[in-house]
């Protein structure tokens, strides 16, 4: 769809498989063994755009990792956006109502609208043509957003974009280094109902896309861990990784699994 934004990930039953997939589909790198004892930067508070608030932070103690996890809310980590990502003001100034409301992080939402814009200009240069050519029948929702892609004339320069997407990877890169995770949840929430408010799923697109687009934007790699059900919906939460991490990653992912489970079978009552 975008070439710079397409890549590949895998699926598996359980966190061992992944990890054996993982094996096989990456080929191993000199630093692949260094040690899964990170200082993990968590952000959270319901995990701020959740619906489900974990009651403290804690320490992980598990054999072979010992990690501290610090606390962030979603606005904490968009205010490390903010301060250190300078290019990013010019987008933030350009939000929609929805986007810069108190429900959304601005700065998150910007780097979103920084992705987007990004993967709508590869689209309408690689399928403009055939679209406007064959005029698929597509689904509600994927129709209008491919209109919208096709017909839009960004007036944001591409540099200032690359520019947006160089500052933020850097940002991110020094603040996990080479072994640093950063814990965000999957989604913000209960997925949307049929036939819910526009305006509510819109809310929830805006952020949901917040979320989806760090490690987008970035080329960061990111595992989605299940931890159970709650009201009868799926609850999980995302580990992020620095770009070409992936195998440390999977290796924090299995260490953690089964803590991470217990800590929030324990806070939330969750069910396998």
């Amino acid at each position: 769809m975008a070439q710079m934004f397409d890549t590949v990930g895998w699926f598996a039953r359980d966190v061992p498989t992944l990890s054996r997939v993982t094996d096989v589909m990456l080929p191993p790198r000199y630093d692949d063994d260094r040690a899964v004892s990170s200082f993990l930067q968590t952000v959270s508070r319901s995990w701020a755009l959740s619906t489900t608030t974990p009651t403290r932070s804690s320490t992980l103690q598990r054999p072979k990792y010992s990690a501290v996890m610090q606390w962030w809310t979603m606005e904490t980590l968009g205010d490390s956006v903010s301060s250190n990502v300078p290019c990013i003001g010019e987008f933030m100034t350009d939000l929609s109502a929805i986007e810069a409301s108190s429900s959304c992080v601005p700065a998150l939402s910007a780097i979103s609208r920084v992705m987007q814009v990004l993967q709508r200009s590869e689209f309408k240069a690689n399928h403009a043509e055939w679209v406007n050519t064959v005029k698929p029948n597509l689904g509600p929702g994927i129709r209008e957003r491919v209109q919208e892609a096709i017909a839009s004339e960004d007036e944001s320069a591409m540099e200032d974009l690359h520019a947006v997407r160089t500052e933020f990877k850097s940002a991110l890169a020094v603040l996990l280094k080479d072994d640093g995770i950063l814990a965000i949840p999957t989604v913000p929430g209960a997925p949307p109902k049929l036939r819910m408010d526009a305006a509510l799923l819109e809310d929830f697109r805006a952020k949901a896309f917040s979320l989806l687009s760090i490690a987008g934007l970035l080329g960061f790699c990111q595992v989605s861990i299940p931890l159970g059900t709650r009201d009868g919906v799926s609850v999980s939460v995302s580990l992020l990784a620095g770009h070409g991490g992936d195998r440390f990653l999977v290796a924090v992912a299995q260490e953690l699994y089964d803590a991470l489970k217990a800590q929030a079978a324990a806070a939330w009552g969750l069910s396998a």
